[in-house]
């Protein structure tokens, strides 16, 4: 998994992700889901696309600032 470059586990009715530890991860696709929020020890130093819209957030982990500027980040259809 350390090589793991895209991860796409949309409409899978998920309703957390786990601590996700991913040093070459570019795309997180978990859009479709049920999340209600995301685990604030997500190491992904590489992360340029995160799609989570039409999920169930309410918050985001507090050290989302670290991957701005550089991200794209799709939170469409949450409660945030």
């Amino acid at each position: 998994l350390k090589q793991l470059e895209v991860l796409q586990v949309s409409g899978n009715r998920l309703v957390e992700l786990p601590p996700l530890q991913l040093p070459k991860l570019r795309v997180l696709a978990a859009a479709r889901n049920q999340l209600g929020e995301l685990p604030e020890e997500m190491e992904l130093p590489r992360l340029e696309v995160m799609r989570l819209e039409d999920n169930q957030l309410s918050r985001l982990p507090t050290n989302v600032n670290r991957w701005l500027p550089r991200l794209l980040l799709d939170l469409s259809a949450n409660h945030i």
